[in-house]
């Protein structure tokens, strides 16, 4: 059935190795080999952040072809995680500067709680990609 799926992936059946990846998947949760081959078929489908590849490797550490998707992935990734990060850091500052207005503030303590949002944005954007990556921390 596994081998199956592969074929399915390199046919660009993504969705549909997908279902059969998770059907494999829900009789041995830790299956690394079905765990990249799912993950594949999610990076095919620029689906990034689905890729089972973390928890392939915690499988099977041994696993290569898992550490290489990853770090596909994760270069992939590099470009919207720094957007993201900005975002972030842009969503919380903003956030800072308009409750100082509202408060009544002067315009200099408006732009100081934006600084103190921005740096905060920065700060926690990537706490937030570590506990969605490793929600056991």
């Amino acid at each position: 059935m596994y081998e199956g799926c592969n074929s399915l992936v390199n046919d660009g059946k993504y969705a549909y190795a997908i279902s059969i990846f998770d059907k494999i998947l829900q009789e041995e949760p830790d299956y690394a080999e079905a765990l990249i081959g799912r993950g594949t078929a999610y990076a095919f489908q620029r689906e990034l952040h689905a890729a089972d590849f973390s928890k392939a490797i915690q499988s099977n550490p041994a696993a290569g072809e898992a550490w290489k998707r990853r770090g596909q992935a994760w270069a992939a990734l590099g470009e919207y995680a720094k957007k993201t990060y900005y975002k972030i850091a842009s969503l919380i500052s903003n956030s800072y500067k308009s409750i100082a207005l509202i408060a009544g503030q002067t315009s200099e303590v408006s732009v100081l709680a934006y600084d103190y949002g921005k740096n905060l944005g920065i700060i926690t954007a990537p706490i937030l990609f570590v506990m969605e990556e490793f929600p056991e921390l």
